[in-house]
């Protein structure tokens, strides 16, 4: 291997340990709280919908995992995220997914779904329940602690017309949003300017090679 090819894999290397391999962190994690009670984000409650707020980086949301109970039944439960407007749900950003009602307990239990889509850093987002019958029961939790509770908000629209917001200290619903760090864009030019670089500079040299020594 020539020293050209061992530097270009010595950046490459190099560039893979500063951008490091995706690696999930929590954004909102209350599962591991005591459940209170629940409530259904079909027509009696809801939809209902609860805040969490991301860091000083982009991230890529990957899974939402709530705790769910009832009765089983051939509806199904949605799972929506949302835009902040004024410290309350605003519009829907993506369909999460969909959790099927057959497959509810009595007893409460983890449901997961996975999912993709680009967080902006230092935003609110809204995770909502929505229910096509009042077979579901989102469990909340009187424990306001867990990675990233504090601060945050829940809310019901109950028919209404208007979402009523309450704060995470009355009694947050209990999910678990996990998502993945994005590189950060300067990260990856530095690289790839590098990268870029070792490259002309090896090809530089390959002409020089091939043309020869200058005639005498």
């Amino acid at each position: 291997m020539t020293l050209t090819r061992s530097a270009i894999l010595l950046v490459l290397l190099a560039g893979v340990a500063f951008l490091g391999p995706a690696r999930a962190d929590e954004v909102y994690n209350n599962l591991g709280a005591s459940g209170a009670s629940v409530d259904t984000p079909g027509s009696d409650w809801g939809p209902l919908a609860n805040s969490f707020s991301t860091g000083s980086s982009a991230m890529d949301l990957t899974s939402l995992t709530v705790i769910l109970e009832g009765t089983p039944s051939d509806g199904t439960t949605t799972a929506y995220l949302l835009s902040d407007s004024s410290t309350s749900p605003g519009d829907i950003l993506e369909t999460i997914g969909t959790f099927s009602e057959a497959d509810l307990s009595s007893e409460p239990a983890l449901y997961t779904l996975a999912t993709s889509y680009i967080l902006s850093p230092d935003s609110r987002y809204w995770i909502e329940l929505t229910s096509d019958d009042n077979s579901a029961g989102w469990q909340w939790t009187s424990d306001a602690s867990g990675v990233g509770v504090a601060g945050e908000f829940f809310a019901s629209f109950q028919g209404s017309g208007m979402w009523n917001v309450f704060t995470n200290a009355n009694g947050p619903y209990q999910m678990e949003v996990e998502g993945t760090a994005v590189p950060e864009p300067s990260a990856l030019l530095l690289l790839l300017l590098g990268v870029g670089t070792l490259v002309w500079f090896s090809a530089r040299r390959r002409l020089a090679s091939s043309e020869g020594p200058a005639a005498g």
